[in-house]
């Protein structure tokens, strides 16, 4: 996505991919020709798994230049920080997260950046996908993982459990999506959104964030607490009240987006499911 959405402001870029290597597979383990483009490089973007990421950072350090900058790309950053913290290397990190899926462009869309050690090329750097349209959110790397439990983990939960829970009451999706007022067909939509798209980037959400576990208990929790409201009006009015009173100061901003949803006619919403 980087390299697409940069490529008029890049130059000499030089892919190290496991599907392209020379000499090695393994950025953990680079080999001389991969070594000697890691010490050329001005910038240096590590877009793998959280796991090779962390492990690569000790082999990373003594090879970049002072004055590069590395660019993380996960989408959990606490074991990151940590390590980096140990190594505190003499070049420049940042991390970012896009807010969205990699096939989507970055204009009005926001960019998460954690500024681990930010110098000029982080700026310059930022400056760059701001041109793009991005919205920059800057925040700490662990500020950045409980606001992705929030914003993705409990959310994809919610989305791959209720598609599931309809399933489990024997109805035919196929035959409701006919039925389906704007919530439901939304929440089926982004459901399919999400099975399409990659699993290891979805666990990875889930167990490598330090504060998802408790997320998913505060989730079980609630579906627990609201399913015995349910049946009782006085509960759920206190619960919708509850719920109100949360979302009070995004009120507004919150309404209008919904208007959005509801007030497109349903044969609109899904005329790509059918």
């Amino acid at each position: 996505m980087l390299r697409r959405e940069l490529a008029d402001r890049l130059s000499n870029v030089v892919s190290i991919d496991p599907r392209q290597g020379v000499e090695t597979e393994d950025i953990t383990c680079p080999g001389r020709l991969e070594e000697e483009q890691l010490k050329r490089a001005a910038t240096v973007v590590l877009a793998v798994p959280e796991p090779v990421a962390v492990e690569s950072l000790a082999t990373l350090a003594p090879l970049l230049r002072p004055d590069a900058l590395l660019v993380e790309t996960l989408s959990v950053k606490s074991r990151f920080a940590a390590s980096l913290s140990q190594l505190r290397p003499d070049f420049e990190v940042i991390g970012i997260n896009p807010m969205f899926g990699p096939s989507l462009g970055m204009c009005g869309r926001t960019v998460a950046v954690i500024p681990y050690s930010p110098g000029e090329r982080a700026r310059r750097f930022t400056a760059l996908l701001s041109e793009r349209g991005a919205h920059i959110a800057e925040l700490p790397p662990s500020a950045h993982d409980q606001a992705a439990v929030a914003l993705q983990a409990l959310p994809h939960l919610v989305m791959l459990a209720y598609t599931r829970a309809v399933r489990r009451l024997g109805v035919d999706i196929d035959e409701i999506l006919e039925l389906a007022p704007p919530p439901a067909s939304a929440l089926l939509a982004l459901a399919a959104r999400i099975a399409g798209g990659n699993h290891h980037v979805y666990s990875e959400i889930q167990g490598a964030n330090p504060y998802a576990a408790a997320g998913r208990t505060s989730l079980a929790d609630e579906l627990a607490l609201l399913s015995g409201a349910c049946t009782d009006p006085a509960a759920l009015q206190a619960a919708l009240e509850d719920v109100g009173a949360e979302l009070e100061g995004s009120r507004d901003r919150l309404l209008s987006a919904a208007d959005r949803i509801v007030n497109q006619p349903t044969s609109d919403n899904l005329s790509d499911l059918r």
